[in-house]
């Protein structure tokens, strides 16, 4: 049985307007990654609102890094 592991850096924000929380996804983050440049790199979508057009700026809620191992069963339907 063959697996495969990846690690993914997850940073939430949440909505000032609504409550509604949306996240970004970052795979293969540096092993070093430090709490201070995760923080700052929050920041900076924040301030640069990519994808919040609309209202106010978004508020930082959490990250943390996701360590998922997929293991393949052997089974294939074709």
């Amino acid at each position: 049985m063959a697996s495969k592991t990846t690690k993914a850096l997850v940073m939430k924000f949440t909505e000032t307007v609504n409550n509604k929380v949306r996240q970004v996804k970052l795979t293969n983050p540096r092993a070093d990654i430090t709490d201070a440049e995760v923080q700052a790199f929050m920041e900076l979508i924040v301030r640069l609102k990519p994808f919040y057009d609309l209202g106010p700026a978004p508020q930082i809620k959490s990250a943390h890094i996701i360590d998922q191992t997929t293991s393949n069963i052997g089974l294939t339907i074709e």
